[in-house]
């Protein structure tokens, strides 16, 4: 991709994700990024390939690493990512992974202050020391993100996204309370278009409902939906039966402060302010974290 060049006090962004589409917990943050002629680049961990695939290609000798991280370019590009560096560390699902058996974290750290040197960011995204999800190997890309702006001696500021937001659909799965949340509702074509490039995962998404509920608790749910679709409680549980209506139900995008960087600095706040809400709920840890490990014994999908 083309590399905007950019002045020494310009505002670069960075990204830092583990698996192909993950990018989708900041999506419109990016689009609004790219709106303001941000220059962006983005690091994906791994090529996504122990996600779960398509029924199609059952049976079918393919390296879904290689289609997830063709999708990813695609997506990055209708997002106005400038670049893409695919790290191709392991991708092992969650219940088996172990980071410091399986990665090897300094090299990781190295490769991530590597591509930092060279971007000189002023901001820094990443998944959050919880993992935004409680995905193991996100806590893992957080750390080594965390290592790589200590090794580069960056003063950038650094943010971790899938933060919890007022929009309780599909957030209630995050563990973190949000610092300020941007609201992303005029990205939302944006988002719908960058994420339906990730064609292999539409059909096994994780956070997107099957539209035939899958079990007696979930048939249930969508029961009284339907039937109370003119309250919050009911339509929040009628199935999502396109991209429009779940990017619709996940209108803000949460982020924590992790590292304030340096004073006068560029913030994502100030950039975003007329699209910025801090967060005004309860931050005294009243609310039970959501670690994302507790449901993976019902499921065999792999992000």
């Amino acid at each position: 991709m083309t590399v905007i060049s950019a002045t020494a006090d310009a505002v670069r962004a960075l990204v830092v994700i583990t698996h192909p589409d993950d990018e989708l917990f900041m999506s419109g943050t990016l689009g609004l990024l790219s709106q303001a002629q941000i220059p962006v680049s983005l690091i994906c961990v791994t090529r996504g390939e122990a996600g779960s695939g398509p029924g199609c290609l059952a049976g079918v000798h393919t390296d879904l690493g290689r289609i997830r991280e063709g999708e990813l370019m695609q997506a990055a590009k209708i997002l106005g990512v400038q670049e893409v560096h695919v790290l191709g560390f392991a991708d092992i699902h969650p219940k088996l992974f172990a980071a410091e058996r399986d990665w090897d974290l300094a090299a990781l750290c190295d490769f991530i202050q590597s591509i930092m040197t060279h971007v000189k960011p002023t901001l820094v995204f990443s998944h959050g020391p919880h993992g935004g999800t409680g995905h193991p190997a996100h806590k893992a890309v957080y750390h080594a993100t965390r290592c790589a702006l200590e090794q580069a001696e960056s003063p950038a500021c650094h943010y971790s996204f899938a933060a919890m937001t007022p929009a309780r659909f599909y957030p209630e799965y995050f563990d973190d309370d949000c610092d300020f949340y941007i609201d992303v509702r005029s990205m939302a074509p944006l988002r719908e278009l960058s994420f339906s490039y990730h064609q292999s995962q539409l059909q096994v998404g994780e956070f997107i409902n099957p539209p035939l509920p899958r079990s007696l608790r979930k048939v249930l749910s969508a029961l009284f939906g339907y039937f109370f679709w003119f309250t919050e409680a009911g339509r929040v549980r009628i199935p999502t039966l396109s991209l429009a209506q779940f990017f619709r139900r996940y209108p803000y995008e949460g982020f924590v402060i992790c590292r304030p960087g340096a004073p006068g600095g560029a913030r994502l706040e100030q950039i975003l302010k007329d699209y910025c809400h801090h967060n005004t709920a309860s931050k005294d840890g009243s609310r039970p974290r959501v670690e994302r490990e507790r449901d993976l014994g019902a499921t065999d999908d792999a992000r």
